[in-house]
């Protein structure tokens, strides 16, 4: 998501799911990894972007009840703990 706009351009506001995938088959050191990239694109969003983050792997789970939130500076810390929290779960299972 890094983003070079033309001098006087300004950035359109943006819409970002961001998927991860948990299952056991990541990996933990894989999981940190990709834990850390997330958290670094998180701190990206401009307050008029809205996002959301779904982790899956047995099951789907949502950081914010499947909607789509505003990047304020609350909700991003709170993003950032949901995937700070991430573990590697069960198998994956891709019959949502």
């Amino acid at each position: 998501m890094h983003h070079f706009y033309p001098s006087g351009l300004q950035p359109i506001d943006r819409s970002v799911v961001f998927v991860v995938d948990v299952s056991k088959s990541v990996g933990r050191r894989n999981l940190e990894e990709i834990q850390a990239a997330l958290n670094d694109l998180l701190q990206e969003l401009r307050p008029a972007d809205l996002f959301n983050v779904v982790a899956y792997s047995n099951a789907v789970d949502y950081w914010n009840n499947r909607s789509l939130a505003p990047a304020t500076a609350v909700n991003v810390r709170s993003a950032e703990s949901f995937v700070d929290s991430l573990s590697p779960s069960a198998g994956l299972n891709m019959s949502f």
